[in-house]
């Protein structure tokens, strides 16, 4: 849990120092960071038919987006790591990450090339085939 830990604290650091830094440029427009935090009740933690445990989790999400727009070409990079720490669970914290990229360049008004490639890491794996990341 220590290694989990410093990884949300040093996101965290990030997330603020990072806009800190962008602003100083001209084209401080180009980053953004979100930061999220939610509570939720899970009344069924483990996904049973039987022996239903319930809990509280807190999850701490971070948006680091960056979008270049040119003449011709757009990038967008989104990486958003979320941490989870669930109150009544055994295994009481989770760590996922999402990792996105989008490239659009157009040749000319009728021919463009557009590519996207989504990447998940998750501590559960059956987080991500059911889209709760």
């Amino acid at each position: 849990m220590a290694t989990k830990t410093k990884w949300l604290m040093a996101g965290i650091a990030a997330a603020v120092a990072l806009p800190m830094f962008a602003g100083a440029g001209e084209n401080s427009r180009n980053f953004h960071a979100v930061n999220r935090l939610r509570v939720e009740f899970d009344d069924n933690v483990y996904q049973l038919g039987e022996n239903e445990q319930d809990s509280f989790k807190f999850i701490e999400q971070i948006d680091l987006i960056y979008n270049l727009n040119l003449d011709q070409t757009f990038l967008s990079l989104r990486y958003e790591p979320s941490f989870i720490y669930w109150t009544d669970r055994d295994d009481d914290t989770d760590l996922h990450h999402a990792f996105d990229g989008v490239l659009n360049h157009a040749f000319t008004p009728r021919l463009s090339l557009s590519v996207k490639d989504t990447f998940r890491l998750s501590e559960l794996t059956e987080d991500i085939s059911t889209g709760n990341v």
